[in-house]
């Protein structure tokens, strides 16, 4: 299968950020409240050109602003709005690799690793950006891609956000713990009956 020739931007990240965070007059102090980091820690994060996916999907959430579009050359996403979730990007590569017949060995061979480590990236959930970039300019996809979803304000449906996802989430779990206890209040009044009907039947006899 012929690849797509595609490049991601190589960008700063944490200088976009940075500048983002100037504009809109939030300083680096709120956001650590958001992400409950130190302060001095997000300062250095900041610094850096590249930081994990995760991280940043953690930003975007916060600011609710998306920075992936930075590495998607798709400026205009944020005017329409976006949604965003968790991703198993190491499955999604694996799936494009399956998508174009490239075998592990030749990813890691363009890749310059190991095939064992090939295996271990295909595990992770996030991934340097600088990295993810790299990446994503050998397997023609843009991965950066994935971890938003684009919506127009027009439509009617409300976009199903990571919030939304997590509150759902929430409520499963305290259903389940609710039909759990249920279930055992179930099987104290069945073991009860039991017994009850063995002290009757012993009574009989």
């Amino acid at each position: 299968m012929d690849l797509e020739l595609i490049t991601v931007p190589d960008i700063h990240i944490g200088n976009i950020i940075l500048d983002y965070l100037n504009k809109n007059r939030i300083s680096k102090a709120e956001l650590a409240r958001g992400l409950k980091l130190d302060a001095s820690y997000l300062h250095r994060l900041l610094l850096k050109k590249s930081m994990e996916t995760s991280r940043l999907l953690e930003i975007c959430i916060v600011l609710d602003y998306n920075f992936f579009t930075f590495f998607c050359n798709d400026s205009k996403a944020n005017e329409k709005g976006t949604s965003f979730g968790p991703v198993e990007i190491g499955s999604n590569i694996e799936k494009r690799l399956k998508e174009i017949e490239m075998t592990q060995t030749e990813f890691a061979s363009k890749l310059g690793v190991s095939q064992s480590e090939v295996s271990r990236l295909l595990k992770k959930t996030s991934f340097e950006t600088d990295k993810l970039s790299y990446i994503s300019n050998i397997l023609g996809y843009n991965f950066f891609k994935d971890f938003y979803h684009v919506y127009s304000s027009e439509q009617s449906d409300d976009p199903l956000s990571y919030t939304k996802i997590m509150e759902r989430y929430d409520e499963v779990i305290i259903e389940n713990d609710r039909l759990k206890q249920k279930m055992l209040k179930l099987e104290e009044e069945n073991r009860i009956l039991k017994e009850e009907n063995s002290r009757l039947k012993g009574t009989l006899i």
